[in-house]
């Protein structure tokens, strides 16, 4: 089962064994206990299951993982499907930046990030030497910082916001890699 709020505390999203998201409206009293819609099951068969959840496009989408190594999309207004987002490996995880624009796809030993609205990648292989454990947005969305079982952090300066007028596809490369032991001392 997985939960998640809304960033204004509007909706809470909940999964379930049937592996179908649920919405439930918490912005009108009293709270009901049926949800405002559910989409379809996210996960194909018994054998699949998602592995995590996140808020995109400005939080009009729910993005799932799969164990399939794909990313679906759905639309929060009425659970349609919205499309998918193909991995090249096994998805370890993804997390949303601060404006839900934006999407950092964990991969084995690579993040790659992907316009949410789009659905298309962004950056591609922002790699380390052994698997991704984690990736994080700043809050101004101007770095993307990874930590690897490499037992390094690289901060990643990102060219361009996607609210930016001028997008430019310049390669991205880690301006500041650390040893974690140094971090964690």
């Amino acid at each position: 089962m997985f939960l998640l709020f809304a960033h204004k505390g509007d909706r809470l999203i909940a999964t379930g064994q049937d592996h179908a998201a649920s919405v439930f409206d918490l912005a009108h009293s009293p709270v009901s206990t049926k949800p405002v819609f559910s989409t379809p099951p996210m996960a194909g068969s018994d054998l699949e299951v998602v592995l995590a959840l996140a808020l995109v496009d400005g939080e009009r989408a729910l993005a799932s993982v799969s164990s399939r190594y794909q990313i679906s999309l759905w639309s929060l207004s009425d659970g349609s499907p919205r499309g998918r987002i193909q991995a090249d490996g096994q998805i370890s995880g993804m997390t949303p930046d601060a404006e839900a624009q934006r999407l950092a796809i964990r991969e084995e030993s690579e993040v790659d990030v992907w316009d949410s609205a789009t659905q298309r990648p962004l950056w591609r292989g922002l790699s380390h030497g052994r698997e991704v454990a984690d990736a994080q947005f700043s809050p101004d969305g101007a770095w993307l910082a990874t930590g690897s079982e490499d037992r390094k952090l690289r901060l990643w300066r990102l060219p361009f916001r996607i609210s930016s007028d001028r997008r430019s596809r310049y390669g991205v490369r880690a301006n500041l890699v650390v040893p974690l032991l140094r971090v964690l001392r």
